[in-house]
């Protein structure tokens, strides 16, 4: 099936799912259970989001196609090329319109391979979903993946990948081993540039900015309803960095619970222009990837003021607030 229009209605039929229209979802009796009255429906909008008020399944078309039918979307509709596609009343594949960014920008450039969509590979999903990262997040920051793909001179296997922009334009990306096997667990490609902060495009200065040591520690708050979040890649601030670290009114630091993330907390002081918090995750927390929704909350409850940290530090008490 090569059709470069797919209708929802249309999979429903190829699922066998008889289904009704009512206002903006389609009903029908659950394909999961036995019924006689209709309790299972999917919206018309993507990504297609289904619930049975009978048995409790839910999710979306692509778990849906796999549930029914042990294969993925691509497979169940014979899809050789994912970019030659979209859904009829959505978007196109996270795929295709990231190479086609990608490949207008002067400082990056791919120059062999895909990116993929994540939701489309059962093992990209299993290791996203284990560090916290669902479908809201992926589409929000346009996290892909690629088996294989070389951007500039650098080339890149088994890697999540994520674009990392300042104004607009591509200026980095995180390429994260998804397999747990490589050496290198994260790598930036040759003609990137880190020295910036994540999401800086989307920041609001006015209000709180919460901010991480890299991006696999923001899931956790992003799940909160937290948006206004970036992250600094690492614990070596650089020039532009500083600079708009310092220029932040409202700066809560989430450190990871280590000797370099307890460390790095001297030199934001140094830089900062404005008041700012620090939110100290509970001692037995490794970094706010691992914690879980009540330790954030609890984290975020008991955030206290830079300068009351660092009055006691420097008082000769403790090098880190208890609660």
């Amino acid at each position: 099936m090569d059709s470069a229009l797919i209708d929802i209605h249309q999979i429903l039929n190829l699922l066998n799912i008889k289904a009704e229209s009512k206002g903006d979802e389609y009903v029908a009796r659950c394909p999961f259970h036995s019924e006689k009255t209709p309790s299972w429906n999917i919206s018309k909008n993507y990504p297609f989001l289904f619930h049975c008020f009978g048995c409790g399944s839910s999710g979306n078309i692509y778990s849906l196609v796999r549930k029914r039918t042990g294969k993925s979307l691509y497979e169940f509709l014979d899809i050789k090329d994912g970019s030659s596609f979209e859904f009829s009343n959505s978007l196109r594949m996270v795929s295709n319109a990231s190479i086609t960014e990608y490949r207008k920008n002067d400082r990056l450039t791919i120059r062999e391979g895909q990116l993929r969509n994540p939701l489309e590979n059962s093992t990209v999903m299993e290791y996203l979903e284990s560090r916290g990262i669902d479908e809201t997040f992926i589409r929000y920051f346009d996290v892909s993946y690629a088996d294989f793909v070389r951007v500039n001179t650098t080339r890149l296997y088994n890697r999540i990948i994520i674009p990392v922009t300042y104004k607009n334009k591509l200026i980095n990306i995180e390429a994260r081993d998804f397999t747990r096997r490589s050496k290198k667990k994260v790598i930036y490609p040759r003609g990137g540039v880190s020295d910036t902060l994540f999401n800086f495009d989307r920041l609001d200065f006015n209000r709180p900015i919460y901010c991480t040591e890299g991006i696999f520690d923001l899931p956790a708050l992003f799940k909160l309803g937290e948006r206004n979040l970036t992250c600094i890649f690492g614990t070596a601030l650089g020039k532009f960095q500083s600079k708009l670290l310092s220029e932040i009114k409202n700066l809560v630091y989430m450190p990871d619970n280590d000797a370099s993330g307890i460390a790095i907390l001297d030199s934001i002081d140094d830089i900062m222009l404005n008041e700012w918090e620090i939110a100290f995750l509970p001692s037995q927390v490794k970094d706010p990837g691992e914690a879980n929704k009540q330790q954030i909350l609890e984290t975020l409850e008991h955030k206290i003021e830079a300068v009351e940290y660092f009055s006691e530090k420097h008082l000769g008490k403790k090098e880190k607030l208890d609660w």
